[in-house]
């Protein structure tokens, strides 16, 4: 029997592919359940698992190299096994109540310092993104080094103005979307959900509340340019 999408294959086979994302990821199920397909072997976990469902044992050898185990009870990974890190949309370090804020902060501050540290010094190890280029990896610095590439990338509008909204959807052909610069994932009054790409009715293109903060809107995708050499 497969697998369900989001878990590790099982068998002889040891995880190589290590993927660290929120639990209820979508897009993560997707590709997983293609390299579950390509029996292509995983283990999935999130930062908020660490350490109350997970440990990291990890111990520096003489050659330089950190040797140990990431895991949980049922499965895990043997960190000289590792060749892919998917960095992908991990929540933020879980800890227990009893622990006073000040504790919280000094055991986040730790954790961050072991957890991608000794990742990050695995040798020979891919990553889909590391964290520290994942943090400068902006939308605003995606989209302009992908029309510097020659790549094809839509109008795109980004204003706390609302007088400014009606001319670029004029511009576009009547027709925009907006989305969110970050993550998707919201919680309000205890109830979490998500805010996904959605097309800007004409009656919201003054909306007066698009002056409370940067708002990112995209239109018609312009032509494709030929790259210079």
């Amino acid at each position: 029997m497969a697998p369900s999408p989001g878990q590790s294959t099982r068998g002889t086979k040891t995880p190589r592919v290590l993927v660290i994302t929120y639990a209820l990821d979508p897009t993560a199920d997707y590709v997983l359940r293609e390299l579950t397909d390509r029996g292509v072997p995983f283990w999935r976990t999130d930062l908020a698992d660490f350490p109350g469902r997970s440990t990291l044992t990890a111990e520096l050898r003489t050659e330089g190299r950190w040797g140990g185990r990431m895991g949980d009870e049922l499965r895990g990974v043997d960190l000289s096994e590792v060749r892919s890190v998917w960095w992908r949309k991990p929540t933020s370090y879980s800890f227990p109540d009893t622990m006073s804020e000040p504790e919280r902060r000094f055991a986040a501050s730790q954790a961050k310092g072991a957890v991608p540290g000794v990742l990050g010094s695995l040798p020979g190890v891919l990553w889909v993104n590391r964290p520290e280029r994942n943090a400068d990896c902006t939308k605003p610095a995606q989209l302009a080094v992908a029309a510097r590439a020659g790549l094809r990338v839509p109008e795109t509008l980004i204003t706390n103005d609302p007088s400014t909204v009606a001319p670029f959807a004029a511009r576009c052909g009547g027709h925009i979307v907006t989305k969110v610069f970050g993550s998707i994932v919201h919680t309000e009054g205890g109830k979490r959900g998500q805010l996904y790409t959605r097309r800007v009715p004409p009656d919201q293109y003054d909306n007066p509340r698009i002056g409370l903060t940067a708002h990112l809107s995209s239109g018609r995708s312009r032509r494709r340019r030929t790259r210079s050499v």
